[in-house]
């Protein structure tokens, strides 16, 4: 592969306050515009136990806000679009007494609300694909169960993907759909806790599940992680994420035998406590451009190096050859990094939280970041180039042939 080359600028805006900033998703349109779907309070003047489910879409010139699910208990959200580039959000939904997933989708001109799954049992991480003929499917944890829903374009099919004792938790999870519409699960089981450089650091065996048209298949990736992204797939349908096991920002991929892995970031730096922390990141984000090349945004804080280009919201995307690192976001005010997207140019486009010194405590403000022009030229294949290169020297040869051809010719018209 030819390496890509990053040109041009990040602009950022702000979209408005979110409650934490966590979930935010984020989806491009065919027209580049991007979608955003994420919590807040009803009123910035007062914190409550309830939230908005809040969309916001950008037309080309101001963002169009809008509350899918007003002052509901439960926070959680996922969104995805369809091919006719309409929005479909799922959401949690608690109550005292019983827990609900709900399923909202973009009509055109409103928005219809169904109930997916009601339990007694608490209903959280929720994540949602629309798939290739405009079905939805959804991932969500279900008290120690994780659960995997379907929509079969009459009804809702659920099932049970994994299982996991009283004592731990399912965290983290994610999928993606191949072309054959069959679902790639990544996700965390808790598996402890531990001390590292004086803080308690929660522990994760990271886990791969997939549907082969029968059956679950489910695999332990790693064991004793710290923290890893989401699940993107490849043109082959193989599986990428990145991940820590306290140390540096690393991603692993899936050749069709085995696991192989890289380090993206190892910069060493300071944790909160003031303990020397190799870890770089605390949250990062991952998707897959149409050369199987991995585009990642990563939280990286307080390092030793404290200058504007080690600190901040990065973005590092693979060349074919080698890591490209930008920073995003170098303001002190970032609060952690956001879902990736890319349009269909192969532009960058970053969700993340920040804080806001004009809001309460306990809102952040969600910003937009993407490249006022192209980021990469996307890598050309090798086989192109090699095609192109022969054309060339074809073309070469001929005019040279030609030259040659047409000087013996004048010279014998001279005698």
């Amino acid at each position: 592969m030819v390496p890509a080359h990053a040109v041009s600028a990040w602009t950022i805006q702000t979209v408005g306050p979110s409650t934490n900033g966590e979930p935010i998703s984020l989806a491009i349109g065919s027209n580049g515009n991007p979608h955003i779907a994420y919590s807040n309070y009803p009123n910035t003047d007062e914190q409550s136990g309830t939230w908005n489910i809040t969309y916001a879409s950008w037309n080309g010139s101001a963002w169009n806000i809008q509350t899918i699910a007003p002052q509901i208990r439960g926070q959680g959200s996922h969104l995805a679009l369809d091919s006719d580039n309409n929005p479909h959000i799922c959401y949690d939904y608690s109550s005292p007494f019983e827990s609900e997933l709900n399923y909202a989708s973009w009509t055109g001109s409103n928005w219809t609300i169904q109930t997916i799954d009601q339990s007694s049992l608490s209903i959280t991480e929720e994540y949602l694909v629309i798939d290739s003929h405009n079905n939805p499917h959804v991932l969500y944890t279900e008290g120690n169960n994780l659960m995997y829903a379907s929509w079969t374009g009459s009804n809702w099919t659920i099932q049970t993907v994994d299982s996991v004792v009283a004592s731990s938790t399912f965290y983290g999870d994610s999928f993606a759909l191949d072309s054959s519409n069959y679902p790639h699960i990544l996700y965390g089981v808790q598996t402890g806790t531990a001390t590292y450089y004086g803080e308690p650091t929660v522990l994760y065996n990271v886990k791969y599940a997939d549907w082969n048209g029968s059956g679950w298949s489910i695999q332990t990736v790693f064991t004793n992680a710290t923290s890893f992204s989401n699940i993107a797939l490849d043109s082959h349908s193989y599986p990428h994420f990145t991940y820590t096991i306290n140390g540096p920002l690393k991603y692993a991929s899936w050749n069709g035998s085995t696991w192989k892995t890289q380090t993206i970031d190892s910069k060493p730096g300071y944790n909160d406590a003031g303990f020397y922390a190799s870890d770089v990141c605390t949250s990062s984000f991952l998707t897959i451009d149409q050369h199987n090349n991995p585009h990642i945004s990563y939280w990286r804080y307080n390092y030793v190096e404290d200058t504007s280009n080690d600190v901040g919201l990065m973005y590092a995307y693979w060349t074919g050859s080698s890591w490209n690192i930008q920073n995003v976001d170098s303001n002190g005010t970032v609060y952690g990094a956001g879902p990736i997207a890319l349009d269909s140019a192969g532009n960058p486009h970053i969700v993340y939280p920040s804080l806001d010194s004009e809001l309460p405590s306990y809102f952040v403000s969600i910003k937009y970041a993407t490249l006022t022009g192209s980021t990469t030229t996307p890598s050309t294949p090798l086989s192109l180039v090699i095609l192109l290169s022969l054309v060339i020297a074809v073309i070469a040869i001929v005019l040279v042939v030609s030259i040659i051809a047409y000087k013996r010719k004048y010279r014998r018209h001279l005698r």
